[in-house]
């Protein structure tokens, strides 16, 4: 009877990403990568300064937050687990 039970269907998501004040958004690189589990985006963000850092926002928050130790990264990736983020 399984064959005749009706696939579970995968709800759709939007997303809107905004740049924290004074952060360009791909500016110098192609960087942003949602979650295993789709709780989290992570994005790469150009400061005023022309640096790049990872920033990590919750996709049921509107705020993101800067990772200290993330500077020049141009791309990056969720391991698959999700407990951490590879990066380049």
């Amino acid at each position: 009877l399984h064959w005749m039970s009706k696939p579970l269907e995968a709800p759709v998501v939007r997303l809107s990403l905004t740049a924290p004040p004074g952060v360009d958004l791909f500016a110098n690189t192609i960087g942003m990568s949602v979650s295993p589990d789709g709780s989290r985006i992570a994005f790469v963000g150009t400061d005023s300064i022309g640096e790049n850092h990872i920033w990590v926002r919750p996709i049921a928050s509107p705020t993101a937050r800067m990772i200290p130790g993330t500077e020049g990264v141009l791309v990056l990736f969720w391991s698959p687990d999700g407990r951490r983020m590879v990066a380049g």
